[in-house]
């Protein structure tokens, strides 16, 4: 604390605080004894947090200092980049090249910041990661250590590490998590609204986590929609048709219940014209349709174009505009009981 500024006085009595509590404990229901702490605060004292910030700053500028001086040699180097360690609330990643020497320096440094900071490294929740090596000198590196050696996939506070770029297989089993969830919910004797409060506060911030980590595969991004009530929102919308730029002949819903795409999934001609936007459709205010899309809808069918730009309306509101009561409301009917 000296070295970062703070004064014999403050010292002194943070240093009193910490060494002058005592706490007592219940026995067949009643308060007995005061015992003195030896070490560390009680729970969910406030002066925890500070203490805790300045020596892990100790510890991380001390890593910082052995790579630049080269007493730690880093395990990369990309462009003058050289990361060292990661730090996360109470727990440390550590990255060094696996050279004997290296790892010497790494756990006696580690000793001395144990003796120092009375915080334990606790070696049998922590673990060993080795790469580029064979087995052997893998597990050697782990014997050394004392730390038990771990492979990738690996899973940290719920999310999955793996090297390489992020694929469907990796993260389809939190997909596979949330579709469980989802069913054992549905499954339970439980109000509609209690279904939709698990919903919020669960399966849409597990996601969340993960992909503020890495970016998701489109694919699975569409899966995890259709586990929730992105679909039945969709339904729930229609497109009023004004100058058509922005609307998709055949992929938004403008002229019947469904998109033309769900009515005919493998038709040619969609296929063909799978671009195609409503603006194509309209010359002067007035409906120019092929004779090739006679199959589709009805001449009566068709809406009346309006001067202005394209809008998306809500069907089941009376004013056309979205509203959290009536999307609920759509959402509860097609829910079970």
């Amino acid at each position: 604390m000296r070295h970062f500024g703070y004064s014999e006085k403050n010292i002194h009595w943070l240093h009193k605080i910490a060494m002058s509590t005592k706490i007592l404990v219940l026995v067949n229901g009643g308060p007995c004894g005061f015992f003195k702490v030896g070490r560390g605060l009680r729970q969910g004292d406030t002066l925890y947090p500070i203490l805790f910030v300045i020596a892990e700053e100790v510890l991380s500028r001390n890593i910082t200092k052995m790579v630049q001086e080269v007493t730690i040699r880093s395990m990369v180097n990309r462009n003058g980049c050289k990361p060292s360690h990661l730090l996360f609330a109470d727990d440390i990643f550590v990255f060094c090249n696996g050279h004997k020497k290296s790892l010497e320096q790494l756990m006696r440094f580690l000793l001395k910041y144990q003796q120092a900071s009375w915080k334990m490294v606790n070696k049998s929740k922590s673990k060993c990661f080795v790469g580029g090596v064979i087995e052997s000198r893998r597990r050697e590196i782990a014997g050394f250590l004392q730390i038990e050696l771990s492979d990738f996939p690996d899973k940290y506070l719920g999310v999955i590490f793996k090297p390489g770029k992020v694929k469907n297989n990796k993260v389809w089993g939190i997909v596979e998590m949330l579709q469980k969830l989802l069913a054992r919910w549905m499954g339970k004797i439980l109000a509609f609204s209690e279904r939709l409060t698990l919903v919020k506060s669960v399966l849409c911030s597990i996601p969340i986590y993960n992909m503020s980590v890495y970016r998701w595969p489109s694919e699975v991004i569409k899966e995890c929609e259709r586990t929730w009530v992105i679909n039945d929102f969709e339904e729930a919308t229609r497109w009023i048709v004004d100058d058509g730029q922005t609307i998709s002949v055949w992929k938004d819903k403008w002229v019947k219940t469904q998109a033309l795409c769900d009515i005919h999934p493998q038709d040619e001609f969609i296929l063909q014209h799978k671009d195609m936007k409503m603006s194509e459709l309209i010359t002067n205010c007035e409906w120019k349709i092929p004779v090739e899309m006679n199959a589709y809808f009805n001449e009566n069918e068709l809406p009346c174009i309006e001067n202005g730009a394209d809008r998306r309306i809500w069907e089941t509101s009376l004013t056309w505009e979205f509203s959290v009561a009536n999307a609920v409301q759509d959402i509860r009917k097609k829910s079970p009981k």
